[in-house]
């Protein structure tokens, strides 16, 4: 063989090494890259109550006598009805509420709390009710003994995150809060008991509950 032809063999020999070389690269990149998507597990999960467990606007509908909430001519009509009062407490479940409560209890492995935004210029008052509309649905749901802490607050957002790094979960029915909590590093679940299908939220569930098995 001549000079020409040794140098055409080696350099056919040194780009199917470089060819080689890529094609491992892009697999460790490709093996890489389907670890890094997973998404993160949530470290603590918070709940929504109203419009997710509780039945608020069916509840308010019939406060005011009304087929639909959106009859009810103004939000003051609202606040200046049930101020006070024990309307909280009067709220009935949905349909889904302890099939959805026992998905939570089993995902999360129990690690999660109820985040619930009181009722502005009565918070003391409202939370006082929601706290006892919940000792008997969790008593219902579960057993007497079973409790979760309960935290209320408009600003949801507050616990989007453990110390800023790690991830907490919120499932609610308002977007907004839901926006706010995700612009924070939060995870999210959109979750409205009257319209949502409890089979999707489910498979929603698995998906952050079992990304990193």
């Amino acid at each position: 063989m001549n000079r020409t032809l040794f140098k055409q063999i080696d350099k056919a020999r040194e780009e199917q090494r470089e060819v080689m070389e890529t094609k491992m690269n892009m697999n460790e990149w490709k093996n890489l890259d389907s670890e890094s998507v997973k998404k993160p597990t949530p470290y603590w999960t918070y709940v929504d109550m109203d419009g997710v467990i509780a039945d608020f606007f069916g509840a308010l509908a019939k406060e005011f006598g009304v087929q639909h909430w959106k009859d009810i001519p103004t939000q003051q009509d609202v606040i200046d009805r049930i101020t006070g009062t024990d309307f909280f407490y009067r709220i009935r479940i949905f349909p889904t509420t302890v099939m959805f409560l026992r998905m939570v209890e089993r995902y999360t492995q129990g690690r999660w709390s109820i985040l619930s935004t009181p009722l502005k210029g009565d918070e003391e008052n409202s939370s006082k009710q929601k706290d006892r509309w919940l000792d008997g649905v969790f008593s219902y749901a579960f057993d007497n003994d079973f409790n979760k802490k309960r935290f209320y607050s408009a600003y949801k957002w507050k616990w989007a995150t453990l110390y800023g790094e790690k991830p907490n979960l919120l499932i609610d029915d308002r977007p907004t809060n839901l926006e706010e909590f995700k612009q924070k590093g939060g995870l999210t679940i959109r979750y409205q008991a009257n319209e949502s299908n409890i089979g999707k939220f489910e498979n929603k569930l698995k998906e952050l509950f079992t990304s990193n098995d």
